[in-house]
């Protein structure tokens, strides 16, 4: 199974003329054409950017600190669910960016999880800890925090789930 990851897209609408939006929709397009699922970690800007992923893959999302009144009444804090034999946490995050996955793991920390994604930092993180995979996909849009933009990819085998981080 292939999953798309987003967070921080912080967009109010869907247009390909924008230069910040272009990038990374036509990426999506490519990247997100034959995944199974598409995960959004907050931070979303509108329902827009809902409709636009769900042309490729159901979604599951959450909202994050900047998203509205809408969102906020619409989507969840934070998600659990089962992949096959996986279960996945997903959430925003929260504070300052040092220590975030100690606070996105305070979150979860009745649940035993296999794969934790989270965002609000910006940047990408695709790291192992203690046989948890600590994933955020970082910002496809950003151009003012983040050093890159990025979005990622997570693949599911049986017990097995790798992630990969994509550069725009």
């Amino acid at each position: 199974m292939k999953i798309g990851v987003v967070s921080d897209t912080h967009l109010s609408k869907i247009d390909f003329s924008l230069p910040n939006q272009k990038k990374f929709l036509q990426k999506a397009e490519e990247f997100f054409k034959d995944v199974n699922l598409i995960l959004h970690a907050g931070d979303i800007g509108s329902f827009e950017v809902i409709n636009f992923l769900e042309k490729f893959a159901p979604v599951k999302a959450v909202y994050g600190n900047m998203d509205d009144l809408l969102l906020r009444r619409s989507l969840p804090e934070k998600l659990t669910f089962e992949v096959g034999e996986l279960k996945i946490g997903l959430t925003h995050g929260s504070g300052p960016p040092w220590e975030i996955t100690d606070r996105v793991l305070k979150v979860f920390s009745k649940e035993d999880l296999d794969c934790l994604v989270f965002g609000h930092t910006h940047e990408p993180l695709n790291k192992v800890v203690s046989g948890l995979l600590l994933f955020n996909p970082g910002s496809p849009t950003d151009n003012v925090y983040a050093t890159q933009n990025s979005f990622g990819l997570l693949y599911v085998e049986g017990k097995q789930i790798k992630g990969e981080i994509v550069t725009l």
